[in-house]
């Protein structure tokens, strides 16, 4: 099966669908490999024997009731739409004995046969379905890659790069196509046999496509810490399919779209008062101080606001203006909607983030904090930036 080479979802479902297979082995297997590793860590709150069960019984409930999925991941497998994250895919490369890099939209994808089997054209009045079996692959052959992933990319490596940032589309999926294809003299970049560049870092979702079981998250689970602190704390059955989430790492798989409501401003007195002596920077001018702390990494600027309760009035009062500048000529510009995608404009808010009176010191912290879908976001964001420097490496 052929990977989405931009963020490493698979054609079948846009990614993991279930924590393991359905059969009551495998359902056993997995509970047992949980129970070990939880087990030391609950000092003895329960037995071995009960923490399986426990755990065994939670993954039945799991593969009985997929709804869990769409709670989680906003990605409905049963009953797909237009404005899911996952739907039109593209395939990018040149058909038949023609050269020319070609974009086509397609939908549908078949795994028996391992082919989309609808063609979507555009013409003059609209969109026309056509059913068109349209396979890819193999060396020197086309690409796939899911639509909304690629409008996000085209989006900002037009931003991250200024030799990007002056190609029409056309150009733009040519020298994508160029990129995708080739070998690179400071790196083993040639793509698998599942589309997937070894030089990209796409995080654990790519063990989906080593073991080759695309269908399953538990290739990608990250130890059960999560799942252990909830035990600990007394919760069992539907009240642990968060922490299995947390643990096996569903939110790589979570639609990137669904921003947090905007939020209150941070309370610039919850800090306990730790000294009035006034220091150097407060008594530089507004604009030094705001071009100092524009130079600062974001870690080092809530970092700031705990030396001392008057300092922290102080950058609060800046704070927001500075995250503006961050969220919009820098690297947390993946927070804005992409406005190619349709909806996208609406879901974010886009009016209250564009404002620069709007309380960016919370909002990235719930973002980054809180949200699976921002921080999918934001995975998909730190590829792009891994392919503009791959383009910039190629090309300029």
């Amino acid at each position: 099966m052929y990977f989405c080479v931009l963020s490493a979802l698979s054609p079948y479902g846009g990614g993991p669908t279930s924590l393991t297979y359905d059969e009551s082995d495998d359902i056993a297997e997995l509970a047992l490999q949980l129970a070990e590793e939880v087990a030391p860590t609950l000092e003895g709150k329960l037995s071995f024997a009960d923490i399986q069960i426990l755990l065994q019984d939670t993954l039945r409930l799991l593969s009985d009731d997929q709804r869990w999925l769409l709670d989680f991941t906003g990605r409905n497998t049963y009953d797909w739409q237009e404005d899911d994250f996952c739907y039109t895919g593209l395939v990018i490369g040149p058909q038949g004995s023609s050269p020319k890099i070609q974009v086509r939209r397609v939908e549908r994808y078949s795994y028996d046969y391992r082919k989309w089997e609808i063609l979507v054209v555009q013409c003059d009045d609209g969109e026309v379905r056509i059913s068109e079996p349209t396979r890819y692959g193999g060396k020197s052959a086309s690409f796939f890659c899911w639509e909304r992933p690629y409008l996000y990319f085209k989006t900002w490596l037009r931003f991250s790069s200024p030799s990007i940032s002056d190609l029409d589309d056309t150009a733009f999926a040519e020298k994508l196509f160029l990129l995708v294809d080739s070998d690179h003299d400071n790196c083993l970049h040639r793509r698998t046999v599942s589309n997937l560049l070894p030089c990209i870092s796409y995080g654990v979702i790519k063990n989906t496509e080593e073991d080759g079981e695309e269908e399953l998250f538990r290739t990608m689970r990250v130890g059960s810490k999560a799942v252990a602190d909830t035990i600990a704390a007394g919760k069992q059955g539907c009240d642990l399919w968060p922490a299995l989430a947390a643990d096996f790492g569903v939110w790589m798989v979570t639609r990137p779209d669904v921003w947090p409501p905007p939020p209150a401003r941070l309370d610039s007195t919850a800090v306990p008062l730790q000294s009035r002596s006034e220091t150097i920077f407060e008594t530089l001018p507004r604009e030094l101080l705001l071009q100092i702390l524009l130079l600062l990494p974001l870690h080092d600027l809530f970092s700031l606001q705990l030396l001392s309760h008057s300092f922290r009035a102080l950058i609060s009062l800046l704070l927001d203006e500075v995250l503006w500048h961050h969220v919009h000529r820098g690297n947390f510009r993946w927070v804005l909607p992409v406005a190619e995608v349709k909806g996208e404009v609406k879901r974010a808010n886009s009016a209250a983030i564009n404002s620069r009176d709007f309380p960016f010191s919370s909002f990235l912290r719930e973002c980054l904090q809180n949200s699976d879908s921002m921080r999918n976001r934001q995975r998909l964001w730190r590829i792009s930036q891994q392919f503009t420097l791959l383009w910039e490496n190629r090309f300029v």
